[in-house]
């Protein structure tokens, strides 16, 4: 677990609207239908020892973080490179180069209630002769960006090629498949956080010979029967700017339509550490606060901004 908070931590979106209709809530482009990466964050890296790596946030890179359409089948499992809808997400490639990558969502839980989490995944794993722990592999981790150094162990899975409902492709023997599969995570007991869903793919930790890659997608939020869905109480973040974005020190706060009352504004730097804790007094539902940020050094920073009804993240970069 080594540098898994490099990858979480640098896992940073803009805070946005909910689409809903009663008991289903769909994040934007959680389900890649806007046959874009945005919305998602990226990381990229290389495996170092038993399923630990090293990586870096980046921007989506073609290769390691590919948009998936059409008809198409996977060429060693056979099954399409679409999931549901129209587009997808492959996450690396059948390349030996020692690859780690992953993609990460910020999924805000509404206020009240109780949700599950719908999403469903295709892994290609190339099966050596190696211990499990140095197997390639595909792995679903869930954090609580309240404490993003600790995955939710329960919440999460972690497959290699040699994992029940794994099928020899009869193409290359080496390799490993499991067609598409539906998964669902109970966020009971979670509402008004934000969670970071984050899918990871790691080659071998033996030499990082053999590879890995999967496909990804999702769907939405769904409220459990007792779960009575509002649009007010899922949408009621209005709007935020953060700027100068670079800034040099200080920065502004703008906000618009948002409840009045008080909010926390947490700043996390890119190995999960609290830099700062502000209060953003929100006495107008549009407003304005300068904060000073100018003991910082120069880098990229999480804001995340939370009051009893919304839940807001945004990235910051200080350059002095």
């Amino acid at each position: 677990m080594t540098f898994k908070s490099i990858l979480i931590c640098s896992a940073l979106s803009i805070g946005a609207q909910f689409c809903t209709n009663a008991q289903t809530i769909v994040p934007p482009n959680i389900d890649f239908e806007t046959g874009t990466t945005a919305n998602w964050n990226y990381t990229a890296g290389k495996i170092i020892a038993v399923h630990t790596y090293t990586m870096a946030p980046c921007s989506a890179t073609p290769g390691l973080h590919t948009i998936t359409s059409g008809t198409g089948t996977d060429a060693y499992g056979g099954f399409p490179v679409v999931g549901t809808g129209t587009h997808s997400l492959k996450l690396a490639h059948d390349t030996i180069d020692f690859n780690a990558d992953a993609a990460a969502y910020f999924l805000r839980i509404p206020p009240t209630g109780s949700f599950n989490f719908n999403y469903s995944y295709a892994a290609v794993l190339q099966n050596a002769a190696h211990a499990p722990a140095n197997l390639p592999v595909f792995e679903l981790n869930v954090f609580d960006s309240m404490a993003p150094l600790t995955p939710i162990s329960a919440l999460g899975m972690f497959v290699v090629p040699n994992s029940t409902g794994f099928v020899q492709s009869t193409v290359d023997t080496t390799v490993h498949y499991k067609g598409w599969t539906n998964g669902t995570i109970n966020f009971t007991g979670y509402a008004g956080h934000t969670m970071i869903v984050s899918f990871t793919v790691g080659s071998c930790s033996s030499g990082g010979a053999h590879f890995g890659y999967a496909y990804i997608d999702a769907t939405s939020l769904t409220a459990n029967a007792s779960t009575s869905v509002s649009n007010s109480s899922v949408s009621a973040n209005g709007s935020f700017n953060i700027f100068p974005n670079p800034s040099s020190g200080n920065i502004n706060i703008q906000w618009a339509n948002q409840s009045t009352g008080n909010a926390d504004v947490d700043v996390y730097d890119m190995t999960g550490r609290k830099m700062g804790n502000f209060q953003l007094a929100m006495n107008e539902a549009t407003g304005q606060k300068e904060i000073n940020l100018n003991y910082l050094n120069d880098g990229m920073y999480m804001l995340n901004i939370r009051s009893q009804t919304m839940n807001y993240s945004g990235r910051v970069v200080i350059q002095k």
